[in-house]
């Protein structure tokens, strides 16, 4: 079960005060797993049955000489008793503790690269003790602390494991995705490109899991762009899905509603009896039974030695899941921190975490309040938690500073009232410090309103005049966007609803649209189309720009008299210049055939047609 702590504690432990599901119940446990088996009714010799154990966060931790260097005995002993052998045996993540200790901090190399190294070759001697599972059926991902946080994909890591950060594996029914979770959860775009890829070619009626050392939902801020990442690939998912993640180093689970879908997060105990909060009925391993998918999960606990039935997931009763800022009421403006200028951040004396966090001592904040024209009520900070030392403060000119009460937060967004003295300022100023705790961390920062609409939101599009065009003919146009927090920030233009066929470039706000032909019959044709301007960041903020295009219906083509010249006809094609012409004949007025296809530069234009030596002929000019 999940337990907590007061007083401080390392980074590392941020996250266990952050709820992920249910904990599990306490049942029986059972001597052996045999008996483990029978309680369920699964049958492991069964052909269409198979076992997969899953162990998290070995930590050899060589630069403590108190904890373990090497796989603990009771998982040694038990995967090698088991009878049939595993199918997989899978390592959730964080054979090393040394190569990075925080999360997104880059950290000062000298003792720390050789005992990590040296982590790994302990940890890769450590699997030869395991003789029941052949070597290429125990699979094993990068952890946080596996890789340090300017790597894309743990290269260092894989230099030594010999295994890649991330793939895929197909049993008994169920996909398995390995996933690098990254030192501070934002996945690297090679890694996000290759996970569309692999869903592209899963059927979504098949049954996933996905292994992530972190815990993505709800997860912490630090590792929040996991959770983005697999609720963009798996959020219309037709069939249950799970997550098996470690570093949390307790038990857990939860189900969760991502979109269409829902999931069931399961975390599992450190397999390290010594390590942080390793608590002991907690440390142990996973075994997951399968039978044309996930059937049950059994774990196995070190200090009783016993086996334990875990419950199963309330799948009919999730959770939903909400990145930063997605249910904040009345924002008016926000920003992720990331490595670019950000021009609000007029202070700190902190640490700075690559570009995701801020590790908070002191941090002053500018609040822009006349960008929106004073309607501003609201700060909102997105990070903690922040300790009991932890202060926030609000002041008009940096020197003078009024300590405000920490509201409790919702979705990890602290919601502090701007006070009334300040929220007619052209700008006021926000303060946090943390004495205390100083690696608390910062994800982002904005404003919100409780005043009603309208509410003055960034970017926006410039006004956009009507325009007339003739049906058939090209209209273009280009939006242009205002935004005072660009740069850094980028407009992403779109068209929120409008015609078939017309298209916007996202970057420049280029608008083109053809009308077809036949679009404006005999009268003008009024057409609405809504275009959007938006910060390319979820959740969006966006506005929306009504462009009016006045459709005039094209003239007539006409043909002239015809001539007879030798032995064919010979006329003219007058109309609508800069339109595609397709001339046809035929001699029943109901089969006809293409003489001529032509986009001609000047009109009229002639035709030639050699014809029927005998009946009639028909010709008819069409324009497109």
């Amino acid at each position: 079960m999940c337990k907590r702590f007061d007083g401080c504690f390392r980074l590392v432990a941020l996250c266990f005060f952050i709820g992920f599901g249910s904990p599990l119940a306490a049942l029986p446990g059972f001597t052996n797993l045999s008996d483990a088996y029978t309680t369920i009714g699964f049958d492991p010799t069964a052909s269409s049955n198979k076992v997969v154990v899953m162990a998290s966060d070995v930590h050899m931790e060589l630069y403590k000489s108190t904890h373990t260097t090497s796989l603990h005995a009771a998982l040694i002993r038990e995967v090698n008793a088991m009878v049939p052998r595993p199918a997989k045996l899978l390592f959730l993540g964080d054979a090393a503790s040394t190569i990075s200790d925080i999360p997104g901090m880059p950290v000062q190399m000298g003792w720390r690269l050789p005992y990590g190294t040296n982590e790994y070759l302990l940890f890769l001697a450590a699997l030869n003790t395991l003789t029941n599972v052949p070597r290429e059926d125990i699979l094993w991902i990068a952890g946080n602390h596996d890789q340090m946080p300017f790597e894309t994909d743990a290269e260092l890591w894989q230099s030594f494991m010999k295994m890649p950060p991330y793939q895929t594996f197909d049993l008994c029914g169920t996909r398995f995705f390995l996933m690098n979770g990254g030192n501070y959860g934002r996945p690297s775009l090679p890694q996000q490109e290759w996970l569309k890829a692999q869903v592209a070619s899963t059927s979504r009626t098949q049954e996933v899991a996905v292994m992530i050392h972190e815990p993505p939902f709800p997860g912490s801020i630090i590792f929040r762009g996991n959770a983005l990442m697999l609720r963009e690939a798996f959020q219309d998912w037709e069939c249950r899905w799970w997550t098996f993640s470690g570093h949390v180093h307790c038990q857990d689970v939860g189900v969760w509603g991502i979109g269409r879908s829902n999931l069931c997060q399961i975390t599992i105990a450190t397999a390290c009896t010594n390590v942080f909060n390793g608590f002991w009925h907690d440390t142990g391993f996973q075994v997951v039974c399968m039978s044309n998918g996930i059937v049950a999960r059994i774990s196995y606990h070190y200090d009783t030695q016993t086996y334990q039935v875990d419950p199963s997931p309330e799948w009919n009763h999730p959770k939903e899941y909400y990145s930063g800022f997605q249910t904040t009421e009345g924002a008016l403006w926000r920003r992720f921190k990331s490595h670019s200028l950000l021009p609000e951040l007029v202070w700190t004396n902190s640490y700075d975490s690559w570009d995701w966090l801020i590790y908070a001592k002191d941090v002053q904040i500018a609040l822009p309040l006349s960008n929106h024209l004073n309607k501003a009520t609201h700060f909102l900070l997105f990070g903690g938690p922040f300790g009991y030392q932890g202060k926030f403060f609000f002041s008009a000119d940096r020197t003078n500073w009024a300590e405000a009460s920490i509201p409790w937060p919702s979705n990890n967004v602290y919601r502090v009232p701007i006070p009334a003295s300040l929220v007619q300022l052209p700008r006021a100023f926000f303060r946090l410090t943390n004495d205390g705790i100083a690696d608390s961390p910062i994800a982002g920062w904005g404003l919100a309103t409780t005043n009603e609409e309208p509410r003055v939101i960034y970017p926006q599009i410039l006004p956009l005049a009507g325009v007339s065009v003739t049906a058939g003919k090209p209209v273009s146009l280009t939006a242009k966007a205002i935004d005072p927090y660009a740069p850094p920030d980028v407009p992403i233009f779109s068209i929120a609803s409008g015609p078939d066929g017309a298209v916007m470039d996202s970057k420049t706000g280029t608008f083109s649209w053809r009308p077809p032909v036949g679009y404006a019959q005999n009268n003008i044709s009024n057409v609405a189309v809504m275009l959007k301007v938006s910060d390319g960041i979820l959740p969006e903020l966006a506005t929306t720009q009504t462009l009016w295009i006045a459709v005039h219906p094209p003239e007539l083509p006409k043909i002239s008299q015809l001539q007879r010249i030798h032995s064919g006809w010979e006329f003219q094609v007058s109309g609508e210049a800069g339109l595609g012409y397709r001339i046809e004949a035929s001699t029943n007025l109901v089969n006809w055939e293409t003489l001529s296809t032509t986009n001609p530069a000047t009109l009229p234009f002639k035709i030639f047609d050699l014809g029927p030596r005998q009946g009639a002929r028909y010709y008819r000019a069409l324009a497109y």
